[in-house]
C-alpha cells in the first residue's frame, strides 16, 4: 500500500482555486500509483478563512451535502483513490474544524471534528464547537487514527491516542515556522508524533497570506523517515508494508 502527503497551496477563502489544486494533486498521486492522498488542515477554505462572526461564516463553511465535497467523493470513486482533507464544517448552528476521508468508492470512511481549541479565537461564541470523540478509519486492512494540529499537543488527546495504540496516524497541522524556528520545534513534534501512532504522517499546507511554509513529514520512533522541505510544493510518497 502506498500513501501520499500533499504539501500543497491552500488559499484563504478561495475554494475554487483550492479544489483545482486538489484535482492536480489527485492526478499526480495516481500517476505514482498511490492508494491514498492526504491534504492539510482546513485545506478546502484555507486555515485563516473564518471571521468568527457566525452570520458571515455561514457563507464559507460547508455542510456534508455541499457540491464541493460531492465533487471530491466522485474523484475518489473515479480515481479509486482514498482522499482526506480538512475543512470548516457547518452542522445546523454549529461550526467545526473537521477532517473527512473518502474511500475508493466515494464513501465516507471518517469524519473527525478537532477536539483541541487552538483553531478558534478566545472570543468565539458557542457556534464554534470542538469535537469530543477520537476517530479512526480502515483502509486495505490497516487502521489509521486522525488528529488535527493542536490535538497532538493536548495532554488528554495524547493519552486517548496512546490507549488506542494506533499503528498509523494522520496529523494535518497548520505550520507557519521558518526554517530556523522549525529546527527548534521539531523535537517536540517528533516526541508527540510517537505518542500518536507508531508511524505518523504530518501534513502542512502552503499559504502566501497568512504566510505558511507548510511541510510534509513521516515520523517513526521519534525520527524523520522522509520529508519535503518547508516551503516546497510536492507530494511525499510512503509505502506501508
Amino acid at each position: 500500500m502506498k500513501i501520499a502527503l500533499a504539501e500543497a497551496s491552500s488559499l484563504t477563502g478561495d475554494i475554487k482555486a483550492n479544489l483545482q489544486t486538489l484535482h492536480k494533486f489527485v492526478i499526480r498521486s495516481k500517476e505514482n500509483d498511490t492508494d491514498a492522498l492526504f491534504f492539510g488542515e482546513a485545506f478546502l477554505q484555507g486555515f485563516d478563512s473564518l471571521t468568527f462572526d457566525f452570520r458571515q461564516d455561514t457563507a464559507i463553511t460547508k455542510t456534508l451535502d455541499c457540491p464541493e465535497l460531492y465533487f471530491i467523493s466522485r474523484l475518489a470513486h473515479d480515481k479509486q483513490l482514498a482522499i482526506g482533507l480538512g475543512f470548516y464544517r457547518r452542522d445546523h448552528d454549529a461550526i467545526h474544524s473537521s477532517y473527512i476521508v473518502f474511500g475508493h468508492n466515494g464513501e465516507t470512511l471518517a469524519l473527525y471534528d478537532r477536539i483541541s481549541s487552538g483553531w478558534k479565537i478566545k472570543e468565539a461564541d458557542s457556534h464554534y464547537q470542538n469535537g469530543k470523540e477520537l476517530v479512526s478509519f480502515s483502509l486495505q486492512g490497516k487502521t489509521f487514527g486522525i488528529g488535527l494540529c493542536g490535538d497532538g499537543f493536548s495532554a488528554s488527546f495524547l493519552k486517548k491516542a496512546e490507549r488506542a495504540h494506533f499503528t498509523y496516524f494522520v496529523w494535518p497541522v497548520y505550520l507557519n515556522f521558518n526554517e530556523k524556528e522549525w529546527q527548534k520545534e521539531l523535537p517536540s513534534y517528533q516526541e508527540n508524533a510517537a505518542r500518536l501512532g507508531e508511524e505518523t504522517y504530518l501534513i502542512g499546507s502552503l499559504s502566501p497570506e497568512p504566510k505558511s511554509l507548510g511541510g510534509a513529514f513521516v515520523f517513526k520512533n521519534q525520527k524523520v523517515l522522509c520529508s519535503i522541505p518547508l516551503g516546497e510544493e510536492g507530494l511525499l510518497l510512503k509505502t506501508i508494508q
